[in-house]
């Protein structure tokens, strides 16, 4: 990655918006270069465009959940149940002591606590030896977050980590807003 692809990054962090128009006057360069550079970036895996929401407005609890898992056979198991979770905004694999780490969402603190302590938590799947939980008090900068709302269907009769409501205690005690992804949802995620 160059110099000019750099600077076409730099723009995009400062304003999401700006147009292939008034890079290629910044740039010296035409619409046309920009968009195939822009392009290439996108098809070589060194560039996501996409929207991010800012959680603190929109009242949201932000978790840090870190787990000790036994072995890579559960860690990929745990990490397979939750990819597709509305709820988890990123997923990392560590070294040392916690070798899965969560930054996680929550609507309301029913929901969050459901999150940290129910069926639906990273916390209570086979092989996790530990489990801890910073709520994060708020994001200081950038305040957005990349919310995957695109996973929050509303369609599905279970859960993708495997919950399903009919038998959900939390949930029939109206104690969390129900997973994002299945037609049992009562939140606004």
């Amino acid at each position: 990655m160059g110099a000019t692809d750099r600077y076409m990054i730099q723009r995009l962090e400062d304003d999401g918006r700006i147009s292939y128009e008034s890079l290629s006057k910044e740039l010296g360069m035409t619409g046309v270069a920009i968009k195939k550079r822009m392009r290439k970036l996108v098809e070589d895996n060194l560039l996501f465009i996409g929207a991010q929401l800012n959680t603190q407005e929109l009242g949201y609890y932000l978790n840090l959940i870190l787990l000790e898992v036994d072995n890579e056979s559960n860690l990929n198991a745990i990490k397979k149940d939750f990819e597709r979770c509305p709820r988890i905004i990123s997923i990392f694999t560590g070294l040392g002591m916690h070798n899965l780490i969560a930054l996680a969402l929550a609507e309301d603190r029913h929901t969050l606590e459901s999150e940290l302590m129910g069926s639906c938590s990273l916390g209570t799947r086979e092989g996790v030896r530990k489990y801890d939980a910073i709520q994060l008090k708020r994001k200081l900068y950038p305040p957005f977050l990349p919310v995957r709302n695109s996973l929050a269907t509303r369609d599905k009769e279970e859960a993708p980590c495997g919950v399903v409501y009919g038998s959900c205690v939390r949930y029939l005690e109206e104690h969390c807003l129900g997973c994002p992804s299945t037609r049992f949802q009562r939140g606004a995620l």
